[in-house]
């Protein structure tokens, strides 16, 4: 909690690993268009993490199994795009949780 006694946010932020990567990008296809490689989703992601909080929101690393994510995708009949990567990381997160 902060000083002025407000809830911490946490604002989850997906953690793909390298070996991962190309999988990725084939099943969502946006990933090539926001990111040219790993390496720079990794600068981007790292750089993210490693913001100081602000407002009482602060992000979290939560690893995504890509393969678990697109069966989770296709469960909800949903694209694998930046939204359900969103939405699926922040189901995670809340999992995780006390």
């Amino acid at each position: 909690m902060s000083a002025d006694n407000e809830e911490e946010v946490l604002i989850p932020v997906g953690w793909y690993q390298a070996d991962q990567w190309q999988r990725l990008e084939e099943i969502a296809p946006d990933v090539k268009r926001i990111w040219q490689s790993y390496e720079e989703w990794m600068t981007a992601a790292v750089r993210k993490l490693s913001a100081p909080p602000l407002g009482g929101k602060r992000y979290v690393k939560v690893p995504i199994d890509v393969e678990q994510l697109l069966q989770w995708c296709q469960r909800q009949g949903r694209p694998v795009d930046a939204h359900a990567r969103a939405e699926y990381a922040a189901e995670l997160l809340e999992q995780q949780l006390p």
